[in-house]
């Protein structure tokens, strides 16, 4: 069984799972793809908690069935079946944020300085928290406070005809909290 670094909430307890002995392979994949794919789960799975990165180690890198994963975890199928349907949404969800990460970048090298440093950091900080209260709490600031500024920044940003940067931002207001670290419940 692989020693994948993502196990370390459940950590030894998965070897108690028998392994199906099945290997995945693809014909459109090479070892070079393989190595690329790794390094980019691993960027995947920064954004995610703990749990939400043991689900995605069992069901989709391990292939271990429901039935398994409930007798490891210590819960019902359907509490596992919810926390499958919500990883992939915040998986699709970090796989959208990191494939407009370079449009972000360019826009902070290239426009920041028309912008107030406030508005800047704050949409630093919403790109990479989705939420209002760790950005509030990092700003020091109330989080009504923080939202209306935050409606005011994507206002000056279609406005200065930077339709691209506030789509981003629209995507991730119908997304906020998805992203969040979660603390790791006992199950």
């Amino acid at each position: 069984m692989s020693n994948w670094k993502t196990s370390y909430c459940i950590g030894e307890e998965i070897e108690k799972i028998a392994d199906t002995g099945e290997i995945y392979e693809s014909p459109e994949w090479s070892p070079e793809d393989v190595v690329e794919i790794r390094n980019h789960l691993e960027d995947i799975l920064r954004f995610l908690g703990k749990e939400d990165a043991d689900i995605v180690y069992l069901s989709f890198i391990s292939k271990k069935k429901q039935v398994d994963i409930c007798k490891l975890l210590k819960v019902t199928q359907p509490a596992i079946s919810y926390d499958r349907r919500k990883v992939v949404q915040r998986v699709n969800f970090v796989i959208y944020l990191l494939s407009v990460i370079d449009d972000f970048m360019d826009f902070l090298q290239n426009d920041s300085h028309k912008f107030k440093e406030e508005h800047i950091n704050i949409l630093i900080l919403m790109f990479f928290s989705t939420s209002f209260t760790k950005t509030s709490q990092v700003l020091k600031c109330h989080q009504i406070t923080c939202r209306n500024r935050f409606n005011k920044i994507l206002s000056e940003l279609k406005k200065n005809g930077h339709s691209n940067i506030s789509d981003i931002f629209e995507n991730i207001l119908k997304n906020l909290n998805m992203i969040k670290k979660t603390v790791y419940r006992k199950r």
